[in-house]
Parts: structure tokens; C-alpha cells; sequence
């Protein structure tokens, strides 16, 4: 009868024992006297909650961080430009237009491009990655052939860039756009030196032409 009586008086108290939890612990509650909650936990496996979910590598994100790592790498101009909204006809007309000029471009998800490049001595330019954002790169340093094609378009703007390992702003490439190339360098430096060894040449055979200018003269 004792137990008997126990299992009754377990069996009226476990609900307002299971509301109680509910509404005041919001814990889930374990049977009483073998009656069983209702609780959405109680009598399950929660092996599975406590398991560590691994996200698989996508190997693609792998090869495309592995590209723009060489990018930066084998180009000693590197430049960051954000693009408003072309579509695939202008991309292409932009592209023919940089292929003369020997500068490749190419659009790069800035999340992959920021997680590459943070171990690396470029990671200064991942705060340049924000938006829509582009490379344009080449194997010498044509700034002034980058620059020239760019500003032509109004889509986009230029923010920065890598040029001989060392980070540039965007008034840093206009700047550096405004020196003479190479070739004018050699041009200026070749005639420099024609008119110097003109001077010399002249200086030199001035006191022989006045000498026989005197002698003449006496005769």
C-alpha cells in the first residue's frame, strides 16, 4: 500500500513539477517515480549535440588563393581598383583595351583574397578589400600606361596598390604617373650629354681661333 500510494502522489505531482522546470528553470526535468517528461531532451542521445562539425575544404578557394598569392609575387605592380556594376560585354572591351598596354586584370572575392594574403608581407593591402574589387597587375612598372587607360573609365576608381614591394596610396600612383618613363630619361640624359661635349668642343678651339685670328691680322 505504501508503495502503491507513493506511485499515485509522484504520478498527480510530476506535471505541476514539469511546469515549474519549464517555466522557472528552463531546464529540461527527468522522470519521477518512472513517469516520463515530455521535455523535448529527456531520453535522447545528446552524443550528437556535443559532436565537432569540420568544414571541408573547397579546393577551388585553394587554387584561386594560391594565384593570387603568385599575382603579388611574380608582378612588381600590383593595383587595387573597386568596379561599379559592369556587366560582361564592358569587361571583355576593357580587357582588350588592357592587353595592349601588357596589364592583365582580374576580379577577386575579397574574403578569399583577404585569408591568402594575411600571412604574407602584402597583408597591409587586404584593407583595400571592401566592395567589388579588382587587380590589375603587370610584369614592369607602367604606371603611367595603368593610369592613363583608368581614368578614361568612370566605373572605376583606383585605391591602391603594390609597386617593388612597397604600398602605394591612390595619389601615390597619380604621382608616380607624372615622371618621365625610362626611355625619356635616356632621351634627356643622351642629348644632355651631346650638348655638354658640344660646349667642350667649342671652348676648346676658341683660343685657337683667336690665335689665328691675330696672326691674320698682323699679315
Amino acid at each position: 500500500r505504501r508503495g502503491s500510494f507513493i506511485r499515485i502522489y509522484s504520478v498527480m505531482i510530476t506535471p505541476f513539477i514539469v511546469s515549474w522546470h519549464r517555466s522557472v528553470l528552463k531546464v529540461p526535468f527527468l522522470a519521477i517515480g518512472g513517469v516520463r517528461c515530455k521535455t523535448r531532451f529527456c531520453f535522447k542521445d545528446k552524443s550528437r549535440y556535443s559532436r565537432v562539425k569540420t568544414r571541408e575544404i573547397n579546393p577551388m578557394k585553394v587554387y584561386i588563393g594560391k594565384q593570387l598569392v603568385d599575382i603579388f609575387h611574380s608582378n612588381p605592380m600590383v593595383a587595387v581598383f573597386h568596379h561599379n556594376d559592369w556587366d560582361v560585354a564592358e569587361w571583355q572591351k576593357f580587357r582588350r583595351t588592357l592587353l595592349t598596354t601588357n596589364i592583365r586584370t582580374r576580379v577577386i572575392s575579397t574574403r578569399v583574397a583577404t585569408k591568402v594574403l594575411e600571412p604574407t608581407k602584402f597583408k597591409n593591402i587586404t584593407l583595400l578589400f571592401h566592395g567589388p574589387t579588382c587587380l590589375m597587375y603587370c610584369p614592369e612598372p607602367k604606371v603611367k600606361d595603368l593610369v592613363s587607360v583608368t581614368k578614361k573609365e568612370e566605373k572605376l576608381i583606383l585605391l591602391g596598390g603594390v609597386l617593388n614591394n612597397a604600398l602605394l596610396t591612390r595619389q601615390d600612383f597619380l604621382d608616380y604617373a607624372k615622371l618621365p618613363t625610362h626611355e625619356e630619361l635616356q632621351g634627356q640624359l643622351v642629348s644632355q650629354l651631346m650638348w655638354s661635349s658640344s660646349q667642350i668642343t667649342s671652348l676648346l678651339s676658341k683660343h685657337q681661333r683667336d690665335l689665328s685670328y691675330i696672326l691674320s691680322q698682323r699679315q
